[in-house]
């Protein structure tokens, strides 16, 4: 509970700062920080931390040592190198800056772990029978329903194709469960859904 506190009094202490952020860079995929010192949306005392954007929503992923992990999700847009996270309600500005594979937000520095490269490991089931959705944000279409691996946990039906001047065409933009949530192990011969939304590249 008190790193619910400490996470929701860091999003609205932000000042916001004057860095510009390039044109056409996308925030979409996952950035992670190792030992996030507390800036922006993480609490400090994580052993890490990941951000993951789809088309309009963050997660933010906070990895402490005892194992636990806090996943909060907010809706975000941006306009002329600044971020507006809305979270619980409120609103908060920040600037931005895409540097590489390096995107620096407040006093901390993530570094690109997923865009259009390969897909992750498929998670492994939690011993009480609970399955942790992947990130597929940021991953080719066809990498994704390809692989051998997600097909024996996952069914990717009926995919969704929007326009974005920002993401190449096939680079997943959404998904429905989203990333980190928990889902019960499916029996044998079964599969759980997830939703994707595509991009087609315009």
């Amino acid at each position: 509970m008190k790193r619910v506190l400490a996470l929701v009094s860091i999003v609205f202490i932000l000042i916001p700062l004057t860095v510009a952020c390039g044109g056409g860079n996308s925030l979409l995929g996952t950035w992670a920080s190792e030992n996030p010192r507390g800036s922006f949306i993480f609490p400090g005392g994580g052993v890490r931390g990941e951000l993951v954007f789809s088309s309009n929503s963050v997660w933010f992923a906070s990895y402490y040592e005892d194992g636990s992990v806090e996943v909060p999700e907010a809706t975000y847009s941006t306009s002329g190198g600044e971020i507006t996270v809305i979270f619980d309600g409120r609103a908060e500005t920040i600037a931005y800056q895409i540097v590489g594979d390096d995107l620096v937000i407040g006093r901390e520095v993530f570094t690109r772990v997923s865009s259009n490269q390969r897909p992750p490991t498929a998670t492994e089931p939690e011993p009480e029978s609970l399955i942790t959705i992947p990130v597929f944000v940021g991953y080719r279409y066809d990498d994704i329903i390809n692989n051998e691996e997600y097909a024996e946990l996952y069914t990717f039906n009926n995919a969704t194709i929007e326009s974005s001047n920002e993401v190449a065409e096939g680079i997943i933009i959404s998904q429905d469960p989203a990333p980190y949530r928990e889902r019960k192990m499916p029996l044998s011969g079964e599969r759980i859904n997830i939703r994707l939304i595509v991009s087609s590249g315009d």
